[in-house]
């Protein structure tokens, strides 16, 4: 194989599925790959904020949906209500708290690298 016939992206997107029917929904969510400096420097941040002692579940989660709310990197789709949401860090938080499916299924996502690969056609 050739090895360069794989590139690896910086982004891919996500259809949202409903968390109970599994059918696609129309939230589309493009997110930053585990490969990317991005992830690199908010796994930084979610280690350091996670090494002290004294730290509570609460906390560790908080600091988990920060992690990966820093990788959405936009979105469309995405309502509140009947209103278009913003794609912003506290929106993305805000629907972590409230619908962790949505976060599940982020996170799965973004721990599946084959995602973040394309084949490429080499010469």
């Amino acid at each position: 194989m050739d090895i360069n016939s794989i590139k690896v992206l910086d982004t891919a997107k996500l259809t949202i599925l409903h968390p109970v029917t599994k059918k696609p929904t129309d939230m589309i969510v493009e997110i930053k790959s585990s490969a990317s400096k991005d992830f690199r420097k908010a796994q930084i941040a979610f280690n350091k904020a996670n090494i002290k002692e004294d730290i509570t579940e609460d906390e560790r989660t908080e600091n988990l949906y920060s992690m990966y709310a820093s990788l959405v990197a936009s979105w469309s789709g995405v309502q509140d209500g009947k209103k278009d949401l913003p794609m912003t860090i506290e929106n993305v938080m805000s629907i972590f708290k409230k619908q962790y499916w949505f976060f599940v299924q982020i996170f799965s996502f973004i721990n599946k690298e084959a995602n973040f690969l394309e084949v490429t056609e080499t010469n």
